[in-house]
């Protein structure tokens, strides 16, 4: 039973962090969603007024960098996400083997 709480509790850590992972991935493709928004809207500005073409090119290009920045944040943190849900899978499946080869019953690999 105590092995069953144990697996049971690491289930839940795991699934809290995937959580967390895949919110804070949420976040930034939010961050990202209003930067492009901006940027369109600028875009519009510069094709409607010849004269701010200039200011608005020097505009985009700042951006761009921005975009640069998020897109790689995005990559670390599904990178990140998924190491994390391979590294839970592997701490769970283990779990599971050890407590199946020293269950007292044997029937059931986790005594449901």
């Amino acid at each position: 039973m105590k092995e069953q709480m144990g697996l049971t509790t690491t289930m839940e850590l795991f699934a809290r962090i995937t959580i967390y992972d895949i919110d804070d991935i949420r976040v930034r493709v939010t961050n990202f969603e209003i930067k492009i928004e901006s940027l369109l809207k600028t875009a519009d500005f510069a094709l409607g007024e010849e004269d701010a073409l200039k200011l608005v090119m020097d505009e985009i290009k700042k951006k761009l960098g921005e975009f640069m920045e998020i897109i790689e944040k995005l990559g670390e943190q599904a990178d990140k996400c998924s190491r994390d849900i391979r590294m839970a899978r592997a701490v769970i499946l283990h779990r599971m083997m050890t407590h199946s080869s020293t269950s007292t019953t044997g029937s059931m690999p986790l005594d449901l």
